[in-house]
Protein backbone atom coordinates (compact mmCIF):
# COMPACT_ATOMS: atom_id res chain seq x y z
CA UNK A 1 0.00 0.00 0.00
CA UNK A 2 1.61 3.29 -0.99
CA UNK A 3 1.13 6.40 1.52
CA UNK A 4 -1.20 8.62 0.91
CA UNK A 5 -1.48 12.61 1.67
CA UNK A 6 -5.59 13.59 2.57
CA UNK A 7 -7.21 15.45 -0.35
CA UNK A 8 -9.86 17.82 -0.06
CA UNK A 9 -11.99 18.65 -3.26
CA UNK A 10 -15.41 19.97 -4.84
CA UNK A 11 -17.91 17.99 -6.35
CA UNK A 12 -17.50 19.53 -9.51
CA UNK A 13 -13.30 18.68 -9.44
CA UNK A 14 -12.69 22.28 -9.96
CA UNK A 15 -10.57 23.08 -7.05
CA UNK A 16 -8.32 20.26 -4.71
CA UNK A 17 -6.27 20.50 -2.16
CA UNK A 18 -3.58 18.14 -0.87
CA UNK A 19 -2.47 18.15 2.61
CA UNK A 20 0.95 18.67 3.28
CA UNK A 21 1.17 16.68 6.40
CA UNK A 22 -1.43 14.31 7.36
CA UNK A 23 -3.96 15.29 10.60
CA UNK A 24 -2.91 13.48 13.26
CA UNK A 25 -6.02 12.94 15.80
CA UNK A 26 -9.64 12.16 14.67
CA UNK A 27 -12.85 11.31 16.26
CA UNK A 28 -14.70 8.67 14.28
CA UNK A 29 -16.75 9.55 10.71
CA UNK A 30 -18.89 6.40 10.50
CA UNK A 31 -22.73 7.33 11.49
CA UNK A 32 -24.38 4.64 13.80
CA UNK A 33 -27.12 2.69 12.48
CA UNK A 34 -30.69 4.33 13.46
CA UNK A 35 -32.70 1.48 13.28
CA UNK A 36 -36.50 1.56 14.24
CA UNK A 37 -38.25 -1.78 15.33
CA UNK A 38 -42.23 -2.36 15.66
CA UNK A 39 -43.45 -5.70 16.81
CA UNK A 40 -47.24 -6.00 15.88
CA UNK A 41 -49.50 -8.32 17.33
CA UNK A 42 -53.04 -9.57 16.82
CA UNK A 43 -54.82 -12.80 17.72
CA UNK A 44 -56.49 -14.27 14.27
CA UNK A 45 -58.76 -17.47 14.68
CA UNK A 46 -57.83 -20.49 12.47
CA UNK A 47 -60.01 -23.12 11.53
CA UNK A 48 -57.85 -26.79 12.00
CA UNK A 49 -59.57 -30.08 9.65
CA UNK A 50 -62.28 -31.63 10.16
CA UNK A 51 -63.66 -31.47 13.45
CA UNK A 52 -60.75 -29.72 14.93
CA UNK A 53 -62.62 -26.35 15.21
CA UNK A 54 -61.26 -22.99 15.88
CA UNK A 55 -58.02 -22.44 17.63
CA UNK A 56 -57.43 -18.52 18.73
CA UNK A 57 -53.77 -17.90 18.06
CA UNK A 58 -51.28 -14.92 18.57
CA UNK A 59 -49.20 -13.77 15.53
CA UNK A 60 -46.32 -11.71 15.45
CA UNK A 61 -44.92 -9.65 13.16
CA UNK A 62 -41.60 -7.96 13.01
CA UNK A 63 -41.00 -4.28 10.81
CA UNK A 64 -37.53 -3.14 10.58
CA UNK A 65 -37.25 0.53 8.97
CA UNK A 66 -33.39 2.23 8.56
CA UNK A 67 -34.34 5.72 9.71
CA UNK A 68 -32.58 8.56 7.32
CA UNK A 69 -28.51 9.10 8.96
CA UNK A 70 -28.37 12.16 10.89
CA UNK A 71 -24.54 13.93 9.69
CA UNK A 72 -21.95 13.21 12.48
CA UNK A 73 -20.24 15.33 14.40
CA UNK A 74 -16.42 14.70 13.48
CA UNK A 75 -13.54 16.43 14.45
CA UNK A 76 -9.47 15.97 13.15
CA UNK A 77 -6.49 17.62 14.11
CA UNK A 78 -2.62 18.14 13.29
CA UNK A 79 0.07 20.02 13.05
CA UNK A 80 0.44 22.99 10.62
CA UNK A 81 4.06 24.24 9.65
CA UNK A 82 3.28 26.97 7.25
CA UNK A 83 1.39 30.00 5.83
CA UNK A 84 0.34 28.12 2.97
CA UNK A 85 -1.31 25.20 5.01
CA UNK A 86 -2.84 28.02 7.52
CA UNK A 87 -3.89 29.63 4.47
CA UNK A 88 -5.93 26.97 2.85
CA UNK A 89 -7.38 25.18 5.70
CA UNK A 90 -8.70 29.16 6.58
CA UNK A 91 -10.18 29.02 2.92
CA UNK A 92 -11.76 25.66 2.86
CA UNK A 93 -13.58 25.89 5.57
CA UNK A 94 -16.20 28.73 3.45
CA UNK A 95 -16.59 26.11 0.92
CA UNK A 96 -19.65 24.41 1.67
CA UNK A 97 -19.73 20.50 1.32
CA UNK A 98 -16.67 19.27 -0.21
CA UNK A 99 -15.38 15.84 -0.70
CA UNK A 100 -12.32 14.23 1.39
CA UNK A 101 -10.24 11.39 0.78
CA UNK A 102 -8.14 10.17 3.76
CA UNK A 103 -4.87 8.10 3.87
CA UNK A 104 -7.03 4.87 4.33
CA UNK A 105 -9.06 5.80 1.10
CA UNK A 106 -12.16 6.70 3.33
CA UNK A 107 -14.29 9.07 0.94
CA UNK A 108 -16.59 11.29 3.09
CA UNK A 109 -18.74 13.90 1.86
CA UNK A 110 -18.32 16.61 4.56
CA UNK A 111 -19.03 20.36 5.36
CA UNK A 112 -16.44 21.68 7.43
CA UNK A 113 -17.24 24.24 10.11
CA UNK A 114 -14.62 25.28 12.09
CA UNK A 115 -10.89 25.38 12.10
CA UNK A 116 -9.20 26.31 15.25
CA UNK A 117 -5.28 26.97 15.41
CA UNK A 118 -3.99 27.12 18.32
CA UNK A 119 -0.26 28.22 18.59
CA UNK A 120 2.43 26.08 18.83
CA UNK A 121 5.50 27.73 19.64
CA UNK A 122 5.05 31.55 19.72
CA UNK A 123 8.35 32.20 21.42
CA UNK A 124 10.07 31.37 17.63
CA UNK A 125 9.89 34.70 15.48
CA UNK A 126 10.78 32.47 12.72
CA UNK A 127 7.95 29.97 12.74
CA UNK A 128 4.80 31.99 12.89
CA UNK A 129 2.77 29.45 11.42
CA UNK A 130 3.51 26.77 13.51
CA UNK A 131 0.53 25.77 14.93
CA UNK A 132 -1.45 22.61 16.48
CA UNK A 133 -5.57 22.40 15.14
CA UNK A 134 -8.58 21.20 15.35
CA UNK A 135 -11.23 21.27 12.15
CA UNK A 136 -14.76 20.65 13.38
CA UNK A 137 -16.84 18.97 10.50
CA UNK A 138 -20.16 17.40 9.84
CA UNK A 139 -20.18 14.05 8.01
CA UNK A 140 -22.94 13.59 5.99
CA UNK A 141 -21.78 10.59 3.91
CA UNK A 142 -19.08 7.60 4.66
CA UNK A 143 -17.49 5.18 2.37
CA UNK A 144 -14.67 3.08 2.57
CA UNK A 145 -13.39 0.80 -0.13
CA UNK A 146 -14.60 1.26 -3.58
CA UNK A 147 -17.08 3.81 -5.04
Amino acid sequence: MTFQRWKLETFDQSESYTFPINPNVMSSPIPAQSLTYNWAGDLRSRLYGVGGGTQTVMTHSFVGTRAPRAPVQWSFGGVLYDEAHYAAMVEWIGKGKVRLTTDLGEILQVRLTAFQPERKSPQRPRHPFRHHYTVKALVYFYNYGQV
